[in-house]
């Protein structure tokens, strides 16, 4: 882009982009222009003026589930867009280096950001006007307050990065349906999309609990919990679903959660059986450092650190004391079934080792990215 892209151009080329990819393209010009003007024309990255270089950012990748509705649509300047691609942005961020030399990461912008989401977000569910973004909140307050940190550029160690890439692979104009079959699809991904979104403020505020005061982070929380189709700590879980659906396949960590938050949940396994699985730590045989690997192994089934990770995850812990402390009278998962199940129906198995198998889902799975 040689001269400044319009909004107009800017906003109808995004839309039009993310329909072509099966998403859903509603963003409006004056959504845009108002997310502009709430991030004072400045990248949400970097924190530098925008100028000739504009680009909508998708904080969700349209790669990943994300659509092109307000609330995912931020300006950055175009290499930061073009660098992130479908990765996912925490990972992404913590690991750019600005122009200074410095890392591009700043833990206010990152608040800014989820604010600026969150802000979309109420006036998406109580039918404010789109300004309503523009209206300071306490969150808006307390960056005003600080914003030589908002614009300060933080020299942060580097960590090794993982590049998670949830690039969604499968693309829905490819498979023979019907236009109703699509269109019941494209609504299913918006409800995935909310949920990806509901993990993502889970993960920002994790980030942001380093830096920023907590009567913020809790600011910030309470805010989030207020929004109808997003549930906070429900592992995964929506509150629409919590208040109309009466069940849901859930990981057994996630019900335990579900069960400790809510007394009329249950937890159910068929009479016919399921798999009995464990999250595991495993040593490679080509590991550089198997003695230290084992002593973090060691390190984590201590009665300490297997305890917080029980109460945190909500997984059965391999440390029985944890298992027998955390079901007792009076304590977190006291009667809770999904803590403390039963995995003796001789009809539930075990998931061995299967070549065959293994070779038919790497058959698949190149032909998927193939496509």
């Amino acid at each position: 882009m040689g001269e400044i892209l319009s909004f107009e151009n800017a906003v109808n080329s995004n839309n039009k982009r993310a329909e072509k990819m099966n998403a859903i393209g509603q963003l409006t010009v004056e959504e845009f222009e108002t997310a502009y003007l709430y991030f004072g024309g400045k990248c949400v990255y970097s924190g530098k003026p925008i100028d000739t270089k504009l680009s909508i950012e998708h904080i969700i990748p349209i790669m990943s589930g994300g659509h092109s509705l307000a609330f995912n649509c931020v300006p950055v300047i175009k290499k930061y867009n073009e660098q992130k691609s479908g990765f996912h942005l925490l990972d992404w961020w913590r690991m750019q280096t600005g122009e200074n030399g410095k890392s591009l990461y700043n833990p206010h912008r990152l608040l800014k950001l989820i604010n600026y989401m969150v802000k979309s977000l109420e006036a998406i569910n109580t039918g404010n006007e789109t300004t309503h973004v523009l209206i300071d909140n306490e969150i808006d307050k307390f960056l005003n307050d600080n914003l030589d940190l908002l614009n300060k550029d933080f020299s942060l160690p580097y960590k090794k990065p993982t590049y998670k890439n949830i690039s969604k692979i499968e693309t829905y104009m490819r498979m023979e349906m019907s236009q109703e079959e699509y269109i019941d699809k494209m609504y299913d991904e918006l409800d995935r999309f909310k949920l990806n979104v509901a993990i993502f403020f889970e993960d920002a505020i994790y980030e942001l609990s380093k830096d920023i005061p907590m009567e913020v982070i809790e600011e910030l929380k309470q805010k989030i919990s207020n929004i109808p189709n997003i549930y906070m700590d429900g592992k995964k879980i929506f509150k629409k679903e919590m208040n109309e659906k009466d069940i849901a396949v859930v990981y057994s960590g996630a019900a335990a959660y579900i069960i400790s938050q809510n007394e009329d949940m249950g937890y159910y396994m068929p009479k016919e059986g399921t798999n009995v699985w464990t999250d595991s730590m495993v040593i490679p045989a080509n590991a550089k450092n198997p003695k230290l690997a084992n002593e973090f192994i060691n390190f984590m089934l201590n009665y300490d650190e297997a305890m917080d990770s029980s109460i945190t995850v909500g997984y059965t812990s391999a440390n029985k004391k944890v298992v027998e402390t955390l079901s007792s009278e009076g304590e977190l998962y006291d009667g809770n079934e999904a803590y403390s199940f039963d995995a003796s129906n001789p009809n539930n198995e075990v998931f061995k080792h299967n070549e065959t198998l293994k070779k038919v889902l790497s058959d698949m799975w190149v032909r998927i990215k193939v496509r």
